[in-house]
């Protein structure tokens, strides 16, 4: 469960520049939740993420995973719970790298001292395996670059990397933080890479926040919707469960 208790946070403080990102919010996100969050630019959605994912620090306000306080806990650390993906397919791999070795690399990203690039039988196994269940046939494509891939195969296969299980007896990621991830891909592949997501989701179980400016997306995979506006969450609604809600309608709250 993820808890954010009075989080605030102020860009450029004590200066005529000051920004308020973000203003007294606090949530409370069951495991297993899919809360997209919506909102006009500049209103707090993806400082909301950084600070989850520890790229920023609140001004105020505690984080909570599990009961555990993560407030000043650093992002390498967090990512032994949390996996993020970002909006530009480019992000995230090493485009001279193969994909087997761009695999490799993300399952240390949790080691602090020795680093190695070894890929065993036992590991190549493992990865085919997983990179099978998107059904997009690149699970032969393991000795490839990873920069001669499209977008939309980067994306795919940025995702898997971001949750998969790597090590036996070490923990994978449990919350998966989604910015926009389609922004950067046509709509066929966009619609492509949110199917391959919603089955990742359930395949390992995730909690998701995830945010777009495509609403249709926030009703088809929502199970919860934030609206946010000024730093404040402004609406919180829980979607699939208690009503149906109508594209105008939502775009009704940004009115």
């Amino acid at each position: 469960m993820i808890e954010l208790r009075h989080i605030s946070k102020t860009y450029n403080r004590s200066s005529p520049n000051a920004v308020v990102a973000l203003d007294d919010v606090s949530l409370v996100i069951p495991e297993k939740s899919f809360v997209v969050v919506v909102g006009s630019n500049g209103s707090g959605k993806s400082t909301l993420l950084n600070i989850l994912a520890g790229t920023a620090k609140p001004d105020d306000g505690q984080i909570m995973i599990n009961g555990k306080d993560i407030t000043h806990v650093s992002d390498f650390e967090r990512s032994k719970w949390i996996a993020r993906i970002f909006q530009n397919p480019m992000m995230g791999t090493s485009p001279e790298l193969s994909v087997l070795e761009n695999f490799r690399l993300a399952s240390l990203r949790m080691e602090k001292k020795k680093f190695r690039i070894g890929t065993g039988e036992a590991f190549r196994k493992l990865v085919k395996e997983k990179i099978t269940m998107l059904g997009l046939g690149l699970e032969s494509k393991l000795d490839q670059p990873m920069g001669t891939l499209s977008g939309g195969q980067r994306q795919a296969l940025t995702l898997l990397m971001a949750v998969m299980p790597v090590h036996t007896g070490k923990e994978e990621a449990k919350i998966l933080l989604m910015d926009e991830p389609t922004a950067a891909l046509d709509p066929k592949t966009s619609a492509l890479i949110l199917e391959l997501a919603d089955k990742i989701i359930k395949e390992f179980n995730l909690t998701v926040i995830f945010v777009t400016h495509q609403l249709k997306d926030a009703l088809r995979y929502g199970d919860r919707i934030l609206s946010m506006e000024g730093g404040k969450v402004t609406r919180d609604l829980a979607y699939q469960s208690k009503i149906k809600l109508t594209i105008p309608e939502l775009y009704g709250w940004f009115e």
